[in-house]
């Protein structure tokens, strides 16, 4: 029994997949849908060949990549996504989820050479997002959208409650504030203590007056930047759990009770600086845990996966976009094949 050849499987020269389903063949390239023949047409008849020799797969696949932006010819829809705009130019920030490797963000930071409307591209690729800069009676915000799309990245528009940012953590940054301020100023005030100097001021020896100094600075950080310290341990012990927030808690009292004991006693300066530093870095940690729990959150409620606009069948017949809050009931709306149904109704 013979066995049978191997079936080769040619790669899009354009987006690196095998052509399985389809095949189109135009001088010796290889595409494997006429959306990416496109997007290699338009890069090449622009200058933009390198595109492909700085990644092995550069390319997005166009296969399945029909969004409709129309609804972006309202003016009243499209604002809330520009960031500023002058009588010439409109700065927006998008996001292209669709960005993977270095030769995106380099097809993109070249836009303008593929339409002359675009000003600049700067990409962040960490966010997939995408700050454009464009003058507005070259190119529309709906052509630069269709342009990004053409090319393999259409961008993702959310609407405002998606777009909501997290709220600024006001407390927290005050509790910095006050806990780094204390550390700078105890640590100055502690550099007769370092310096081993005992010269006298007017009877008194430098680490004494300096030590109660440090006790008053170090009770509004202990009552304010550890507040929320000591109460978490404090509630965890009443539930007879032990968290995190336990041994720093008492890392934290015991600092204290030692240097106020060895203040007043006269018998040492105490720990004050430790224990401000302490505080400080603890909170600075908190600080930097938010704001990455924040970028890598990825909860949404059901409205997330909703589109901004709908299409309203007016009573003539023709359709105009809507935003989905002033959708009204009785209202006749037009859905495509894998468009999301954005409100309750009756299919006919």
């Amino acid at each position: 029994m013979g066995q049978n050849s191997p079936i080769t499987q040619i790669a899009c020269s354009h987006c690196g997949e095998p052509c399985l389903e389809e095949q189109i063949i135009e001088n010796d390239q290889h595409f494997c849908c006429t959306g990416c023949q496109t997007v290699y047409h338009i890069l090449k008849d622009n200058g933009l060949g390198d595109f492909y020799h700085l990644d092995s797969a550069a390319g997005q696949s166009q296969r399945n990549k029909s969004t409709d932006f129309s609804w972006l010819s309202q003016p009243e829809l499209q604002a809330p996504f520009i960031q500023f705009q002058d009588d010439t130019h409109t700065r927006v920030q998008l996001e292209l989820p669709d960005i993977h490797c270095t030769s995106c963000i380099w097809l993109l930071e070249h836009l303008n050479r593929l339409h002359q409307g675009v000003s600049s591209v700067q990409v962040n690729f960490g966010l997939r997002r995408a700050t454009i800069l464009f003058r507005h009676e070259r190119i529309s915000l709906l052509e630069l959208s269709e342009l990004l799309a053409k090319i393999g990245y259409p961008p993702l528009y959310r609407s405002d409650h998606e777009k909501e940012k997290a709220p600024v953590n006001r407390r927290l940054i005050y509790q910095i504030g006050l806990a780094g301020f204390v550390f700078g100023n105890i640590m100055l005030f502690s550099f007769p203590e370092y310096l081993g100097l005992g010269i006298d001021l007017a009877g008194e020896r430098f680490e004494q007056l300096f030590g109660y100094l440090n006790l008053v600075l170090i009770i509004p950080v202990l009552l304010y930047s550890g507040r929320d310290y000591l109460l978490a341990a404090y509630r965890a012990l009443r539930r007879g759990v032990a968290t995190v927030d336990l041994p720093i808690s008492l890392g934290i009292i015991a600092l204290f009770g030692r240097s106020a004991y060895e203040v007043l006693s006269q018998t040492g300066p105490g720990y004050f600086d430790s224990l401000a530093g302490l505080l400080f870095f603890l909170l600075i940690g908190k600080w930097f845990q938010n704001r990455t729990f924040s970028r890598l959150s990825f909860d949404r409620d059901y409205r997330a996966y909703f589109p901004v606009a709908a299409r309203k069948i007016e009573v003539d017949g023709q359709l105009s976009p809507v935003a989905l809050e002033k959708i009204q009931i009785g209202d006749r709306l037009q859905l495509r094949p894998g468009d999301l149904i954005p409100v309750d109704g009756v299919l006919s």
